[in-house]
């Protein structure tokens, strides 16, 4: 698997798994049936009205800019990315501008259709980053944003809970999905001991506090550590 990893600004060192060949093909075999029924519909629909030439007008944009549209409009998603848990990402962890979604665009012409793929295969599949010609132009490439999150119960034994008592019984109003991100976090700052994801662990722990109504904690490691224990014990 390919990792794309920069540092955002804060200095807090970010992975993303980039998406394979094999993925980038089903997507966009999806946009293309996604496209397919849309321009089917308006084909339908302006020639039932007798606008033959209205909809030639009206077809032509839609087939050339959806890619383009989707993905500026949809922070780098089109439906079929959107389905696969894809998206446009740049490659130093800065936001995609319009101008990166228009380079990688206009190649895509050169990479897909007028190759008919091959050019998008082997630069996807050869480069580390799992770039085509129009993502290397652009700084670009596509990474997979749907990961499989590891279950809440195995977050830790909960055997190892029969006699604890929770601290923190408010913690059940909390999401499934936030205690989830606070292990991930937890996980993250014993990976990189640094400023940045020292910081980002106290700002967690102050949120959660505010969340959860209690006063502000000096040790944001052991908070959040005892957070997801009264959470398991008392969801579980």
């Amino acid at each position: 698997m390919k990792i794309m990893e920069f540092e955002n600004t804060q200095g807090i060192t970010l992975q993303y798994p980039v998406a394979n060949l094999m993925e980038r093909i089903i997507s966009f075999a999806l946009d293309f049936i996604i496209l397919g029924i849309i321009l089917s519909i308006l084909s339908f629909l302006f020639g039932w009205l007798g606008g033959t030439v209205l909809s030639i007008v009206i077809l032509a944009p839609v087939f050339i800019f959806y890619a383009l549209a989707f993905e500026l409009l949809n922070d780098g998603r089109s439906p079929g990315k959107m389905i696969m848990g894809l998206k446009v990402m740049r490659v130093d962890g800065r936001s995609v501008t319009p101008y990166d979604y228009l380079m990688r665009w206009m190649f895509r012409w050169i990479d897909i259709y007028m190759s008919f793929g091959s050019l998008a295969s082997i630069t996807v599949g050869a480069t580390p980053r799992g770039q085509r010609v129009g993502d290397m132009l652009a700084d670009t490439s596509v990474i997979r944003v749907r990961s499989m999150r590891v279950s809440i119960d195995r977050l830790m034994s909960l055997s190892k809970l029969s006699n604890y008592k929770p601290q923190f019984p408010q913690v059940v109003d909390l999401e499934e999905k936030q205690i989830v991100l606070i292990k991930e976090s937890l996980d993250r700052f014993k990976k990189y001991r640094n400023a940045g994801h020292s910081d980002l662990l106290e700002e967690l722990a102050n949120r959660v506090a505010v969340a959860l109504n209690v006063e502000k904690t000096d040790h944001p490691n052991q908070f959040l550590r005892t957070v997801i224990k009264d959470y398991v014990y008392l969801t579980r």
